[in-house]
């Protein structure tokens, strides 16, 4: 066998907006060949999930169906694929389905989360892609406050973390810049106490209330994403939890996953001082960790 640079020639339409693909697969009689990948710092799933690789095209080939035992694993295969599929193919790319797809399946209903485009025989893989996050979220930044707005008794204003500016010297104002997220993603913010996970709640945009107050006080929740962390504390910690020395991370998941960890699509990260002062603001620092990939055809 020998490798053959070719010219991805097919004029393709692909619905970028949401998450299904309405592709059909046809039967193509041509020449094998192989596709081999490489998927590197994935994800770990829910326990109903598993990932899926495509081919989208003319033609819409799903090649694997898969899962990852721990965070941040690596995946690497080799497929026997159809020359005319390759030839009218635009992308390749891995999405994230429920266990009820099968590898027969001819139409994506999941997530797409990481794709590239074929360029001759070789692609690269990123969120970046169009007809995945569409950004690489390189431009991501912000900041929070340590502060108790839902508290009535406010002793221990530490134990809330708010991501916001100005709390001393209003008006607050939302503090995080991140971009706008595909359908069926949302950001969240985690905190890690003794090996528990904690979550603030998750969020499509920084000016609005996340979706959890769980552990917030009686008081109205600010409009803003974020937590105080006084109530209903989760087995081996003790609230009113004080903040300082913690880190807390800012992460992508699905929106309807009831993840009791963060999903390793990390965007920002802090470290919060030892000696933080309430109604402060401090620096998110950029903190990337996202998947890639790669893959060769041969003929």
């Amino acid at each position: 066998m020998k490798r053959i640079l070719f010219s991805i020639f097919a004029s393709i339409i692909i619905i970028t907006s949401g998450c299904t693909d309405n592709i059909t697969t046809t039967i193509v009689t041509e020449p094998d060949g192989t596709l081999s990948i490489s998927l590197n710092n994935l994800p770990l799933l829910s326990d109903s999930t598993h990932f899926a690789v495509w081919v989208f095209g003319k033609d819409s080939v799903k090649l694997d169906n898969f899962k990852v035992s721990n965070i941040g694993d690596s995946y690497s295969k080799t497929y026997d694929v159809k020359l005319g599929h390759i030839q009218g193919a635009k992308y390749l790319a891995v999405t994230i389905e429920h266990d009820t797809s099968s590898l027969n399946d001819s139409i994506s209903k999941g997530r797409r989360f990481l794709a590239g485009i074929f360029s001759a025989n070789k692609v690269n893989l990123s969120v970046k892609t169009d007809i995945a996050f569409n950004n690489d979220f390189s431009a991501a930044a912000g900041k929070y406050t340590l502060f108790t707005p839902t508290d009535t008794v406010n002793t221990v204003l530490k134990s809330g973390i708010w991501f916001v500016k100005n709390v001393d010297a209003p008006p607050i104002l939302p503090a995080l810049v991140l971009p706008s997220l595909p359908a069926g993603w949302e950001y969240n913010a985690w905190i890690y106490v003794d090996g528990v996970a904690l979550k603030t709640g998750g969020f499509r945009s920084a000016s609005i209330k996340d979706n959890d107050s769980t552990y917030c006080g009686p008081l109205s929740i600010p409009n803003y994403p974020g937590e105080d962390f006084l109530n209903n504390a989760p087995t081996g910690v003790t609230f009113p939890l004080d903040l300082s020395g913690k880190t807390v991370f800012i992460t992508i998941q699905p929106t309807d996953w009831k993840l009791d960890r963060s999903f390793n699509l990390e965007i920002l990260k802090a470290n919060i001082p030892a000696n933080a002062t309430e109604f402060i603001s401090y620096d998110f620092e950029k903190n990337l960790v996202l998947p890639s990939g790669s893959g060769v055809v041969i003929f």
